[in-house]
């Protein structure tokens, strides 16, 4: 486990797997034996030494869902104090390089559906972060609708100096 000395507590990194199929990501409930029993939660785990953010979370999404999945960006990273330890998330967008179903107790949910769920605390910014970037793929393909109704250049915008984007 690779951790960072900090006042009071040992910082432990910890890597989150938010694996995302079209408008649906990989969730599962956290098991009662385990800290935050009984919570939402995406695939992820502690770091190993060494480790970057993106290979945990890589390894541990197919230690506990069976999916092989392909680390595609960071969303975000924060730092929270629980009862059990101080962490230092890093939620790491991938994508599923099967189409392969995940093993229990995780499933495909839909990010629309993710408020529904009981998540801990810590994943507040990510799961604004998904909600926002959901509605804008929305509007992204309302535009693109218009576009094939109307034209390739239906609903362009100007930029300040004049030309089309």
């Amino acid at each position: 486990m690779a951790t960072i000395s900090g006042a009071g507590q040992e910082l432990v990194r910890v890597a989150i797997a938010v694996v995302r199929r079209e408008q649906e990501v990989l969730v599962g409930i956290r098991p009662a034996e385990v800290p935050l029993a009984g919570l939402a939660e995406f695939p992820g785990g502690k770091c190993q030494a060494r480790e970057t953010p993106e290979q945990t979370a890589v390894r541990e999404c197919l230690e506990e869902t069976g999916l092989r999945v392909r680390a595609c960006r960071r969303l975000c990273e924060v730092e929270h104090i629980y009862p059990h330890g101080r962490l230092h998330l890093t939620f790491v967008e991938c994508e599923p390089l099967c189409l392969d179903p995940p093993q229990a107790p995780f499933r495909w949910t839909a990010i629309g559906q993710l408020r529904q769920l009981q998540f801990p605390e810590a994943n507040k910014l990510v799961l604004e972060i998904l909600e926002q970037e959901a509605l804008d793929s929305e509007g992204a393909s309302v535009m693109a609708k218009r576009r094939e109704a109307h034209g390739d250049r239906a609903g362009d915008c100007l930029d300040y100096d004049g030309s089309l984007h």
